[in-house]
């Protein structure tokens, strides 16, 4: 008898041994690495977070947790999944790796895709910057006479650019959309000041200058390629090809006054306006940089934007004491204007 007494109470405290841990592994166990746990019902696990509910509150809110917070969660059926090496960059780049090893679908995020804006200086080259002056009058400009020179000065660029990446890593199709802006180097400058000075002389008459200004707006389309040497630097290359949208702003001279005739002042106004005709040209551009943890670059660029006429329509018009008189007639440049460029420019990358 006392044999099967003893064979009872063990039979009995294995039930409740096994009592204990079933009810163990009935919840989830959230392990965090402050050394804290938390027992839960887990109810989602996302990239970078998870969300769940406290096993003794089902009913009440829904608690989030960034993964690099857990050190483990071991869930009801015993199984269990370790966070100790997660980190948020190397969850990124595993995702990069993983899309680009699937094959190209569509836009890739960072290097091997996406979607970047850019934006630095415009330094104008050759003939577009250039302006020959003689007794302080330009003698060659393209706007103003049969000149080659642009008198261009120092603008701005910003722009858009798509890239599709290729099956071969770092290497992608892009897709380009700038605008660029330049107003009057410094010798234009001083020529426009000269003429306001000049004019302001006169108490009579109100003089207005409109002074034109370069826009120059290339769309291109070639390839992108990065090499990285680390998670953190790589260098790029990149050429493209396509056409190039230049328009001049209008460029007028306006006077305002009175003119004594007769023994009476009369009002008058005189307005020579030129407006250039939009031009379109052959267009490329290649450039090279450093990129920094795929979201910042740093480029220097070449931009052949081609040469075209400068054509428009010159207009006149003038008013005395409410009569008044206009003329207006086409103008053509033989002259092509070239309006090449060197950038220098920040991308940040999306």
């Amino acid at each position: 008898m006392k044999i099967f007494d003893k064979i009872k109470s063990m039979l009995f405290m294995v039930f409740i041994l096994f009592g204990m841990n079933v009810g163990a592994f009935a919840q989830d166990v959230i392990v965090f690495h402050d050394g804290s746990f938390e027992q839960a019902k887990i109810l989602e696990v996302g990239d970078d977070t998870v969300k769940y509910k406290k096993w003794g509150n089902q009913d009440g809110p829904t608690f989030s947790t960034s993964k690099d917070r857990i050190l483990s969660i071991t869930y009801q059926d015993g199984t269990k999944e370790n966070y100790s090496n997660y980190s948020p960059a190397r969850q990124t780049d595993q995702k990069r790796q993983t899309g680009h090893a699937a094959g190209n679908k569509g836009f890739q995020q960072g290097r091997d895709g996406g979607f970047s804006i850019h934006l630095g200086g415009a330094f104008p080259l050759g003939d577009f910057g250039d302006v020959t002056m003689r007794g302080g009058v330009p003698s060659d400009l393209a706007i103003f006479d049969e000149g080659k020179c642009g008198g261009a000065g120092i603008g701005f660029n910003i722009g858009l650019k798509g890239k599709i990446a290729l099956p071969v890593n770092g290497l992608g199709i892009i897709i380009s959309g700038d605008f660029i802006f330049n107003g009057a180097n410094s010798d234009l400058r001083d020529f426009y000041e000269e003429m306001e000075d000049y004019y302001s002389d006169y108490d009579d008459v109100d003089f207005s200058l409109t002074k034109p200004k370069y826009l120059n707006i290339p769309v291109l389309a070639g390839v992108n390629y990065i090499y990285k040497f680390n998670g953190n630097i790589g260098l790029w290359g990149e050429t493209a090809f396509g056409v190039n949208f230049r328009k001049i702003t209008n460029y007028g001279e306006r006077f305002e006054g009175e003119e004594y005739y007769g023994g009476e002042y009369y009002s008058f106004s005189e307005e020579l306006k030129y407006k250039f005709d939009l031009a379109t040209s052959f267009a490329f551009q290649i450039g090279a940089g450093i990129m920094i943890n795929d979201f910042f670059s740093i480029g220097l660029h070449y931009y052949g934007l081609g040469k075209s006429k400068i054509k428009g329509k010159a207009e006149y018009s003038f008013e005395l004491d409410g009569d008044s008189e206009s003329d207006s007639e086409s103008f053509k440049n033989g002259k092509k204007l070239s309006a090449n460029h060197f950038m220098l420019r920040l991308g940040f990358h999306f």
